[in-house]
């Protein structure tokens, strides 16, 4: 049995997690470690569902997750995105030797999350980096992976057939706070195509319940279903965000985010830069 450690932020972790698994053709034989998002995305009997709120103390997260190594005999547990968890509270030294560890690494801003730490030696059997790394991070994974895997994630029906469907909203795609939806609102009012056609807006997201007669708001998942309808797709700039878009970039605007760990901002810039280069193809 594989356990898949997903604590992070909304359900970009998840939904990328679920894309690996498919790529590695693992069909039943996993387990979710994560909040509830994680039932947005898995079958709940393939969730343990916490909530770290629970936990007063973030250390005892790691008694409980060997608790559940043990209960569900786990063979291999991977760490998703942060290689002693979200908060630091994982003890790769205490996991039993017969549990192989993983790494699926995406960008940390490294100084940030594993700066003041002492030097760690972690016996990682496989690594799959996922994303563009800090360096001082790849070099981390180089002192302690076993074996390194360089895996392209795809954005959902990437391959879609080309037909006309007719346009009918702007849509704001976010599941951050309120002031960062304010400023993709503004935004998109910016646009010129806003300016010239006038069509609702619709925000995806989770955190609003704002209606007005011009915005609607909603929670659908996953959101790229609702893609091909809209005239303009107004995102910030998170791993996901960027990988589901690739297919409409013609249509989709973004602004990049202050995070602690991720940097939006470079996520951005190679975008634009894809973006130019293809022009020239």
């Amino acid at each position: 049995m594989k356990l898949f450690y997903i604590l992070g932020g909304g359900l970009g972790h998840l939904t990328r997690v679920q894309k690996l698994i498919s790529m590695l053709n693992i069909d039943e034989d996993y387990l979710i470690f994560s909040t509830v998002w994680a039932t947005k995305v898995f079958p709940s009997d393939k969730c343990i569902v916490i909530d770290p709120e629970d936990f007063q103390n973030k250390k005892s997260l790691f008694p409980f997750l060997l608790l559940q190594l043990k209960k569900y005999s786990i063979s291999d547990l991977y760490l998703d995105t942060f290689p002693l968890g979200l908060f630091k509270e994982i003890n790769p030294g205490l996991i039993p030797n017969q549990c192989r560890l993983h790494y699926i690494a995406r960008y940390l801003r490294w100084d940030i999350y594993y700066g003041g730490l002492k030097s760690l030696k972690i016996n990682f059997d496989h690594t799959y980096i996922i994303d563009f790394l800090d360096k001082k991070q790849f070099q981390f994974i180089e002192d302690n992976a076993q074996t390194i895997h360089h895996l392209k994630l795809y954005p959902t029906d990437y391959k879609i057939k080309k037909k006309t469907i007719e346009e009918k909203f702007y849509l704001i795609n976010h599941s951050g706070p309120q002031q960062e939806i304010d400023a993709l609102i503004d935004l998109l009012k910016k646009h010129e195509t806003y300016k010239k056609i006038p069509l609702p807006i619709i925000i995806n997201t989770p955190k609003l319940t704002l209606q007005n007669d011009s915005i609607k708001v909603i929670h659908q998942y996953p959101a790229f279903s609702l893609f091909e309808q809209a005239k303009l797709i107004v995102t910030g700039c998170g791993y996901n965000s960027m990988l589901e878009t690739i297919p409409y970039q013609e249509k989709h605007i973004f602004l990049p985010f202050k995070r602690r760990f991720d940097n939006q901002f470079e996520r951005a810039k190679r975008r634009r830069n894809e973006s130019r280069s293809c022009k020239y193809l």
